[in-house]
């Protein structure tokens, strides 16, 4: 009996020790298993909280440990435009303070996180190559006018404007499109005025045999109308060295020199401007009160009168004149020359007077006989 107990009170002991033993691989085991937490050196947030798995990684085999741990608010987030830095201890406490067992989670990682607030940075998908599109007929037959008129235009140097107009087949389009522009020569050895005239294009494929097609060309002369070289001012007379040639696609507008040289501007002109014909006017001979003398010969007997101009005209356009000593006495006279007009036959009646509805002319018996 006392052998029995004997050895029940050394077992005892060996018992304790071994459960002691236990113990502390169990908590060693525990602790070596436990959830680990990386923490960020930067971090961005995009709400309003900051929860732990903006600001770490959390590493642990249970996924429902991950997402518990994550989803622990750590602060606020900061404004936008400003960052918050949260360090290892504040992270600790507030863990501590929600219940977690410190001693089952392993921190590593940076000793501080500095958050910001704004849109975390996002990985931008690139798009696919969209498939290349085929030229539209409009851009193909553009690219043959200018190749055209690379071509053939500077062997006209006697005609500086012209123009190309070129028209290709809908079945052609498909092959032009793809032959790039050194590749396109042209048969022909020039154009004609007019059109259509057929261009032939020729090329080698990509397998070196040769190709061609035949396209419809027009070419015209662009139309040249005068244009105002610096600003003029209304009433200047018009030199060459005011004008120049510019390209126009209205009708309108003044052709030749001589339709504008010599003649005077009825408003002011600025730089560049198409002249029209109602911007010139032949330069005034009589002007607003110009003193005119009005001469009409019948026979033998010359008839003068000095009047004074009621308006402007040029050569050959008919003026309005008022006599010097009664300016009730008006007529109409065609002018002659400068500061000179005539008087038409029609207004002539008995003797040696020329009379209108307003006014009389006598004639005056010139010193040689002859009227004056």
């Amino acid at each position: 009996m006392e052998a029995h107990l004997r050895s029940q009170r050394d077992i005892l002991p060996r018992t304790i020790g071994l459960l002691a033993v236990a113990i502390c691989c169990a908590a060693t085991s525990l602790q070596a298993n436990g959830a680990e937490i990386v923490l960020k050196p930067t971090a961005v947030v995009e709400g309003e909280l900051i929860q732990l798995k903006h600001i770490a990684d959390i590493r642990d085999p249970d996924p429902e440990i991950v997402e518990h741990l994550g989803a622990v608010v750590i602060s606020p987030a900061p404004a936008a435009g400003r960052d918050h830095q949260i360090g290892y201890d504040a992270v600790r406490t507030r863990l501590l303070a929600l219940g977690f067992n410190l001693g089952s989670l392993e921190f590593t990682g940076s000793h501080s996180v500095v958050v910001g607030r704004g849109s975390a940075p996002r990985q931008t998908a690139v798009p696919a190559p969209k498939p290349s599109e085929s030229p539209s007929p409009a851009a193909i037959e553009e690219r043959l006018r200018s190749l055209i008129e690379a071509h053939y235009l500077p062997l006209r140097t006697d005609q500086p404007s012209l123009r190309v107009k070129v028209q290709v087949h809908s079945s052609d389009l498909p092959r032009l499109s793809a032959v790039p522009n050194d590749r396109l020569k042209f048969a022909e050895m020039g154009l004609r005025l007019g059109g259509p005239q057929p261009v032939t294009v020729h090329w080698n494929d990509a397998a070196g045999q040769p190709q061609s097609t035949r396209v419809a060309v027009w070419l015209t002369s662009a139309p040249r109308v005068l244009a105002i070289r610096g600003s003029l001012p209304r009433g200047s007379i018009i030199q060459a060295a005011d004008l120049q040639w510019n390209e126009s696609e209205s009708e309108r507008g003044l052709k030749t020199l001589e339709a504008a040289i010599g003649r005077e501007t009825t408003r002011n002109l600025r730089d560049g401007e198409i002249l029209q014909l109602e911007d010139l006017r032949a330069v005034p001979l009589v002007r607003t009160g110009d003193i005119v003398t009005v001469r009409i010969r019948t026979g033998a007997l010359l008839a003068s009168r000095q009047f004074k101009s009621l308006g402007t005209a040029g050569l050959d356009e008919t003026v309005t004149l008022a006599a010097l000593d009664n300016p009730r006495d008006r007529v109409q006279a065609v002018v002659t020359g400068y500061h000179e007009a005539a008087m038409s036959l029609a207004g002539t009646i008995a003797g040696n007077t020329v009379q209108d509805a307003t006014g009389v002319i006598r004639f005056e018996q010139s010193s040689n006989g002859g009227g004056r």
